[in-house]
């Protein structure tokens, strides 16, 4: 597990790559926020959305699973389901 702040780093560099369509950079950066309690579920969604957007269904079915697993709530679960 890693400190919330590190996280927090990770998952908005994470945000910044998907927005520059760079998945596997930003596939690194969920993944290191994903290692945080507090930002797993979110960082999991996130890595879902990767995953969506390259075109692997299955990768990302299995992540927006893992993101409900992690404690997903609110509008977060609700757009997973």
């Amino acid at each position: 597990e890693i400190d919330d702040a590190d996280a927090e780093a990770h998952y908005d560099m994470g945000l910044a790559y998907t927005e520059m369509s760079m998945f596997d950079e930003a596939v690194a950066e969920f993944e290191q926020a994903a290692k945080s309690k507090n930002h797993a579920p979110d960082a999991f969604f996130e890595l879902g959305r990767c995953m969506q957007k390259q075109g692997d269904v299955v990768g990302a079915t299995g992540y927006f699973f893992t993101a409900i697993e992690r404690g997903a709530e609110g509008e977060l679960a609700l757009s997973i389901k």
